[in-house]
């Protein structure tokens, strides 16, 4: 409805200045016309390319889009892992590039589909710490204190580690996904499995917009095993903000 709204107030007032100057009704109402043709295509232009995404749209997108007001993400590494006898843990290792000179804290959440009331929340750089644990909903939400205040244009590394996920009943849904929230140049997923109990069904990777009514899905593509990283794992260059991307292998 908003948008609507937007192409027909935007014609009027095309028409109206149309009108002011022409003097001919018919003229005015062509204009009118023309313009809220415009705009609804631009509209639909837009959904499109945010609803669908290629290596050429992802790198557009990328630097067409304005910076995040306090930081954007250079590098995110996700690693997921189980470990075995039930037990997971997860890693979030990121490079952040400051657009702000008041930085002092990054905020994360997580959310595991099995009880995580034992987990423990680590920092990956002996810098930072944790701090203003809460739930929100099926999130646990966190803040990493930076170690001090980090300069404008300073690039610098942070991130979390959970461990003690125990999931002893199974209970665990088979996937591993990350929500793109940040302008972010490089994603890499990867979950690791021990050798002997890798996943008896094939391995996916997807991604999604998360706000779009329609799912709209990109083709899911299978993964093949990397030894060198122990597991599956997918790089995704310049990932698009409000995407969601998810490493999956098997049904529940």
């Amino acid at each position: 409805m908003e948008r609507v709204l937007t192409a027909l107030s935007m014609g009027l007032g095309v028409g109206s200045f149309v009108y002011s100057f022409a003097g001919n009704i018919y003229t005015s109402l062509l204009f009118c016309a023309l313009t809220i043709i415009l705009i609804c295509v631009s509209f639909f232009i837009e959904s499109e390319i945010k609803a669908h995404g290629n290596d050429f749209v992802n790198k557009l997108m990328y630097y067409i889009s304005r910076d995040e007001y306090r930081y954007n993400i250079e590098n995110e590494r996700c690693t997921y892992s189980y470990l075995g006898n039930g037990e997971y843990e997860c890693e979030k290792r990121i490079s952040i590039k400051l657009n702000a000179n008041d930085v002092d804290y990054i905020e994360e959440r997580y959310s595991w589909t099995s009880d995580s009331k034992s987990a423990n929340l680590l920092t990956v750089n002996s810098n930072d710490n944790i701090s203003h644990i809460h739930k929100d909903g099926l999130w646990t939400c966190y803040t990493i204190d930076l170690g001090g205040i980090r300069n404008r244009n300073e690039v610098y590394q942070t991130g979390s580690k959970i461990t003690n996920l125990i999931d002893p009943n199974g209970e665990a849904l088979p996937f591993y996904s990350t929500y793109v929230t940040k302008k972010t140049k490089v994603l890499i997923i990867t979950v690791k499995f021990p050798k002997d109990q890798l996943p008896s069904n094939d391995v996916y990777f997807h991604s999604k917009p998360t706000d779009d009514s329609k799912a709209i899905s990109t083709k899911p593509e299978i993964l093949e095993y990397d030894a060198t990283r122990g597991g599956y794992s997918k790089t995704v260059h310049f990932p698009r903000k409000g995407w969601q991307y998810v490493i999956s292998w098997g049904k529940k």
